[in-house]
C-alpha cells in the first residue's frame, strides 16, 4: 500500500499546528524555571496593598501587586532564593525617603522547584514608619497544593546529607523506582527505556536504546526532579517516568568547591576514588551582568560493583572516567538573557563475568561518551510573560570489544579457528592455557594473524554506535489571567544515527573485496563496512529520523482548585525504507512464482534492490493530558489525573542494514533480529489519585494509588519467509501495572528529620523487554499471550532516611566547646523483596555448553530473597582559612548484610545448581579429567566456582573518608 498521501497529509497538519503556534509561542523541553506568587497585605488591617513591590534579589524578576494585593513573578530559577517587599518603589519621593524609612521585609531562603508555585504570602506597613529591614526565613509549605502529578524533589541540602553518589542513586530511592544490577531504572513497572533524562531541561538520552550513560558531578547538582506520573503536556516521547536535573549557576560572588572521596586509607578498600572541582561566580569583578560555572569531577572505581561474595575486589570490573561542564549567564538587558551550557562525561569501563575469570584480560571492555552544548534565549516582555528559544546539540557514543583488541577489528581475525573451553566447559580458555606457545603467525593479504595457543579465547564480538541530534525548541508562559497560566511551544529535532555490529569478527581474516565473506556478518548503517570511517551514502548510511512536537496547556486556578489541562501532537518520521513484503524480501513481485522467469527476474529475486523497498510511514499521535488537585479540608489536598503517553520504540529496534539481510536470506546460518521500521509508537493510560494531609507544623503523609494500562509495546517475532525464515519486532507486548505508594516526611524538629516510603505494586504483561521472546521467535513457537509478573516486578520496597544535624554554633556543650557544632549524621535505611524467576527442574544451568531446561511452573511465578541495607554518611565542618572545610565519612552496607539478587531457577538459591548431586551430574563428574590444564582447580572445584557466581550478590561493607573545601 502506497503511504505517500498519508506522510503528506501528516506533514501538512504538522506544518500548520507549527505556524499557528510559532506565531505566539516558542519550547517543548523539561521545565527549567518555577513561579513565586503571594498576596501582600497590610500588618495592621489585613487589608491587601496595591501597588508594592516584590522583587528576587539578585535578578531583574520582579512584580506590583495588583488590586487584591496579588503578584505573580514567572520565569523563577531552581533554587534558594532572598525575596524582597516594599512600598517605595521607583515612585517614591527622594526627598521624603532622605525623612524615613519606609518598611520592608525579605524573605531568605525561599525555595523554588521546577515547574511548580512557591507561594510566600507579605505583610507590610501602609504607612512610612520608623524601621529597617524585617527579616524572615521561609518555611517550605508541607502540602504544595499545585501539583497534579506524583513529583518528588530532592533539593541541594538533602543531596549533600545523603550517602548516595549521582543522581541515578537519588531516583532509586523514590517510591515507585526500581534499581537492578546495571544502574538501569524501572519506573512504575515500565521498560527502563521508558525513563526521560533532562539535565537543564534538554534531553540526555541515547535514542537507538533510550537508555542515559550521563554521568554529574554531585556537587553541580541544585535540584533533582521525578516525576513518576501525570505528566503535563511539555513531556513528549514517555510513559513512565522523567528524570529531571537541575544545575547549578554561577552567582554574585566568586565562589569553589574542591572535594575528594576515597576509601584508600584502611585494609578492606575497592580503590574508590572521587574527585571534583567547581568555580563560579561573575565573569568580571563587580559586575552582574555575566556569571560563569566551571565544574571538573574524576571518577576511578577498582571494582565499581563490589560483591559480599568475592574474596576481595573483582578484577576486570574496573571503571574511569571524567565529567565537564560549564556554564555561562549574560544579561543582555533587564528583560533578555542568553544562557550557553556545555556538558561532557566519558567514562571507560568492564563488566567481570564469571566464565572468564581465567581470562580476564579478554572480558568485555566499554567506553561511554557524551557530549551536550545549548544556547537559550529567555526575553521576559512583561511581568506575566515570558518566551524562550533554545537550540542544543547532544552526542552519545558506546564502544564494545574484547578487553584486549577493543577497536581494532583487524585484531580480531581467526584463521579456521574460535574460541575454546577449558577442559570442564565451565570457562572460556586462557591464553597459553596448556603452556603451549604459538610456533608461527598465519599471514594473509599483508596482515597477521594470531594462532591457538596464543590466544586459546577472546572477546568474539565487536559494537560501536552513535547517536546524535540537533534540536530547536521555543516555549512561551504567560500569566494570562489571574487565574490561567497559559503554555505553548513547538519542537524540532533531527537525529543522525549509526551503528555497527559485527557479529563474528574472528572472521575478519577472510577480508571484503572479490567475495571475502570476513564482512558478511555485520549489521551497520552509517558506517563503511569494515567500521572504521563513517558514511552517509546509499541503503547503509546513517540514519536521521525527524520528530517535530506541538503542545498548549493550561493550568487555571480557582479558590484552592488546580486543573492542568492540555494536549499534545507528536509527530515521528524514522526516514527510511521498509521491505514490499516481509513474506518474501527480496522477492516481493513473485518472480520465482513464474512459470518461465528470466535470468534478469532470477537475479533480482536472490538479492535485495531498491525496488524491494518502499517508504515507511511517518506517526502522528494526540495525547490528551488532565490532572486536578484541590483541597478536601484544612490541611489536606486530593489530586487526579489521566493522561495517554506516547513512547517511540528504541530506535535501534527499528533498523535493519539492508546488507546483512540480504546475507542472511540467502546464507545465514545463525539467529538474528531484523529491525522493523513500521513500528508504532507504544501507548499507555494512566490514572492516579493521591491525597496529601498535613499532620502537624512538621509532619505529611502523601497516599497514591496509580493504575497504568500498557499496549503496543515491542516484542521480538518469528516470522516466516523465503527463502529463510527470520526475527524481526512487533507491538504485540501488553501489560497492566497497578500500585499504592504512601510516603511519610517529618520537617526538621530542632535537630532531627525523618522520611519513609513504601510502595506496594503489581506489573505484569507478556514481556519484560522487546527480547523477552528471543528463544520463542528463535524456534519458531507460538508466543505467551497471557501476562505473567515482569522481570522487574518487585511487589515492596521501603525506604526512610533519618538526619540528624547540628548547625553552627549548636550541639552538646564539653569543655566548653560545642564539638558537634555544624556536624551531621544521615542513616538511610534500603529495603526490596525479591524479584520473579521462572522454576525449572534441576539442571546444568552453568556450563557452556549446558542443555536444556525444563519448566515446572508459570513463568516468573516464584520469587527471590528480599534484600535490606543501611548506609551512613557523618560530616563535621569546620572554618578555616577563610573558608569552610567538610570531614565525610560513608559507610556503605553498614552491617555487612549478605543481599542475594539472582538464583538459579531449579533450587531457588544463589550457590547451587543442585545438578552435581542428580545422578547426571554424578556421571559428568565422574567423566572428568583434570590432565593437561595448569589451573590446579579439580572439576568439582570448578563446577563449585562456577555456580556460586560473586556478581549475584549485593554490595559488603565499604567504609570511604572524603574532605571538602567551600569558599
Amino acid at each position: 500500500m502506497n503511504q505517500v498521501p498519508r506522510i503528506v497529509h501528516a506533514r501538512a497538519i504538522m506544518l500548520g499546528l507549527g505556524l499557528v503556534l510559532a506565531l505566539f509561542t516558542a519550547a517543548v523541553w523539561a521545565g527549567t524555571t518555577g513561579k513565586i506568587t503571594g498576596v501582600v497585605t497590610d500588618r495592621v488591617t489585613g487589608e491587601p496593598i496595591a501597588g508594592a513591590l516584590v522583587t528576587v534579589v539578585g535578578t531583574d524578576l520582579q512584580a506590583r501587586t495588583d488590586a487584591d494585593g496579588r503578584y505573580i513573578i514567572l520565569n523563577v530559577p531552581v533554587g534558594s532564593h532572598t525575596l524582597e517587599a516594599n512600598l517605595m518603589g521607583e515612585e517614591s519621593n527622594p526627598a521624603q525617603t532622605e525623612l524615613l524609612l519606609f518598611q520592608h521585609i525579605e524573605v531568605r531562603d525561599l525555595k523554588v522547584s521546577v515547574d511548580l508555585n512557591t507561594e510566600q504570602n507579605l505583610t507590610l506597613s501602609s504607612e512610612p514608619v520608623e524601621m529597617g529591614t524585617i527579616v524572615v526565613v521561609a518555611e517550605r509549605p508541607l502540602v504544595i497544593k499545585d501539583r497534579t502529578a506524583s513529583m518528588r524533589i530532592v533539593e541541594e541540602e538533602r543531596i549533600q546529607e545523603l550517602p548516595t553518589r549521582g543522581y541515578r542513586d537519588l531516583v532509586a530511592l523514590q517510591p515507585g523506582v526500581v534499581q537492578r544490577v546495571g544502574n538501569l531504572l524501572n519506573v512504575r513497572g515500565g521498560r527502563f527505556s521508558e525513563v526521560a533524562y533532562f539535565v537543564d531541561g534538554f534531553s540526555q538520552q541515547d535514542p537507538l536504546t533510550g537508555v542515559s550513560t550521563t554521568e554529574i558531578n554531585n556537587n553541580d547538582i541544585q535540584e533533582v526532579s521525578v516525576t513518576t506520573g501525570g505528566f503535563n503536556a511539555e513531556y513528549g516521547w514517555i510513559a513512565s517516568g522523567a528524570i529531571n536535573v537541575s544545575t547549578k549557576e554561577g552567582g554574585d560572588k566568586l565562589q569553589g568547591t574542591v572535594e575528594a572521596v576515597t576509601d584508600n586509607f584502611h585494609g578492606s578498600k575497592y580503590d574508590y576514588n572521587i574527585y571534583d572541582v567547581s568555580l563560579s561566580g561573575p565573569l568580571v569583578p563587580s559586575s552582574d551582568r555575566a556569571k560563569f560555572i566551571l565544574s571538573m569531577e574524576r571518577r576511578y572505581k577498582g571494582d565499581r560493583e563490589p560483591s559480599i561474595a568475592a574474596n576481595g575486589p573483582l578484577e576486570e570490573n574496573s571503571s574511569a572516567g571524567w565529567t565537564w561542564r560549564g556554564k555561562f549567564n549574560y544579561k543582555l538587558s533587564k528583560a533578555m538573557e542568553l544562557k550557553l551550557g556545555a556538558l561532557s562525561s566519558s567514562d571507560k569501563w568492564q563488566f567481570w563475568q564469571s566464565e572468564w575469570q581465567f581470562n580476564g584480560d579478554h572480558m568485555p571492555r566499554l567506553e561511554d561518551n557524551n557530549r551536550s552544548l545549548y544556547a537559550t534565549f529567555e526575553h521576559v516582555i512583561n511581568t506575566r510573560t515570558f518566551y524562550t528559544i533554545s537550540t542544543n546539540f547532544f552526542s552519545t557514543e558506546r564502544e564494545r570489544g574484547d578487553g584486549v583488541h577493543f577497536d581494532d577489528i583487524w585484531a580480531y581475525g581467526r584463521p579456521g579457528q574460535g574460541n575454546s573451553y577449558d577442559n570442564t566447559g565451565m570457562f572460556w580458555a586462557w591464553d597459553d592455557m596448556n603452556g603451549e606457545t604459538a610456533v608461527e603467525d598465519t599471514v594473509i593479504d599483508g596482515r597477521t594473524y594470531a594462532v591457538r595457543g596464543d590466544e586459546a579465547a577472546y572477546w568474539n564480538d565487536y559494537l560501536h554506535r552513535q547517536s546524535s541530534y540537533v534540536g530547536v525548541d521555543a516555549d512561551l508562559i504567560s500569566q494570562v489571567h489571574p487565574n490561567h497560566e497559559l503554555r505553548a511551544g513547538v519542537d524540532f529535532q533531527r537525529h543522525t544515527l549509526r551503528r555497527y555490529h559485527h557479529l563474528f569478527p574472528e572472521r575478519v581474516y577472510l577480508g571484503y573485496e572479490d567475495g571475502g565473506q570476513g564482512f558478511d556478518p555485520v549489521d551497520r548503517y552509517g558506517y563503511s563496512i569494515t567500521g572504521e570511517s563513517e558514511t552517509d551514502d546509499g541503503l547503509e548510511g546513517a540514519k536521521h529520523p525527524v520528530t517535530f512536537a506541538g503542545y498548549v496547556q493550561d493550568k487555571f486556578e480557582l479558590n484552592g482548585m488546580i486543573i492542568n489541562a492540555g494536549l499534545r501532537l507528536d509527530y515521528l518520521n524514522v526516514n527510511t525504507e521498509r521491505l514490499r513484503d516481509e513474506t518474501r524480501p527480496l522477492d516481493p513481485d513473485h518472480y520465482l512464482d513464474l512459470e518461465n522467469p528470466t535470468d534478469e527476474q532470477r537475479e533480482m529475486a536472490n538479492r535485495l534492490d531498491p525496488s524491494d523497498l518502499e517508504d515507511s510511514r511517518a506517526e502522528v499521535e494526540l495525547s490528551p493530558r488532565v490532572g486536578i488537585a484541590f483541597p478536601v479540608a484544612e490541611h489536606s489536598v486530593l489530586h487526579a489525573s489521566y493522561g495517554r503517553f506516547m513512547q517511540r520504540p528504541d530506535l535501534q529496534n527499528l533498523y535493519v542494514s539492508y546488507d546483512f539481510l540480504e546475507y542472511m536470506m540467502t546464507e545465514g546460518q545463525f539467529f538474528f533480529p531484523f529491525g522493523n521500521p513500521n513500528l508504532r509508537p507504544e501507548r499507555t493510560s494512566a490514572y492516579e489519585v493521591g491525597l496529601t494531609r498535613q499532620l502537624s507544623m512538621n509532619s505529611k503523609f502523601t497516599l497514591t494509588a496509580y493504575y497504568k494500562d500498557v499496549k503496543d509495546l515491542t516484542q521480538i517475532v518469528y516470522q516466516a519467509a523465503a527463502p529463510r525464515s527470520f526475527a524481526t519486532y512487533r507491538n504485540t507486548d501488553y501489560g497492566t501495572i497497578k500500585g499504592i505508594e504512601f510516603v511519610y516526611e517529618l520537617h526538621r524538629i530542632k535537630n532531627i528529620g525523618f522520611e519513609g516510603s513504601y510502595t506496594l505494586s503489581q506489573s505484569t504483561g507478556t514481556g519484560s523487554t522487546p527480547t523477552s521472546h528471543q528463544i520463542v521467535a528463535w524456534q519458531g513457537l507460538e508466543a505467551p499471550t497471557m501476562p505473567t509478573p515482569l522481570d522487574h516486578d518487585q511487589r515492596h520496597k521501603m525506604t526512610a532516611m533519618f538526619d540528624v544535624r547540628w548547625s553552627k554554633g549548636e550541639g552538646p556543650l564539653v569543655g566548653g566547646r560545642r564539638v558537634l557544632s555544624d556536624a551531621g549524621v544521615n542513616i538511610l535505611f534500603k529495603a526490596g523483596s525479591g524479584f520473579p524467576y521462572t522454576p525449572t527442574a534441576i539442571y546444568d544451568d552453568v556450563s557452556l555448553v549446558n542443555t536444556g531446561k525444563e519448566t515446572v511452573g508459570p513463568i516468573n511465578s516464584r520469587y527471590g530473597p528480599w534484600t535490606m541495607q543501611v548506609d551512613l554518611k557523618a560530616t563535621k565542618g569546620f572554618d578555616l582559612f577563610g573558608g569552610q572545610f567538610e570531614f565525610q565519612l560513608w559507610v556503605i552496607n553498614l552491617f555487612n548484610r549478605e543481599n542475594v539478587l539472582t538464583v538459579h531457577s531449579g533450587t531457588g538459591e544463589p550457590n547451587t545448581t543442585g545438578w552435581l548431586e542428580t545422578p547426571d551430574g554424578q556421571a559428568w563428574l565422574a567423566a572428568q579429567s583434570d590432565e593437561g590444564d595448569n589451573s590446579y582447580l579439580t572439576a568439582e572445584d570448578k563446577y563449585r566456582l562456577r555456580e556460586d557466581d560473586p556478581t549475584w550478590y549485593g554490595a559488603p561493607r565499604q567504609v570511604r573518608g572524603g574532605i571538602k573545601f567551600m569558599f
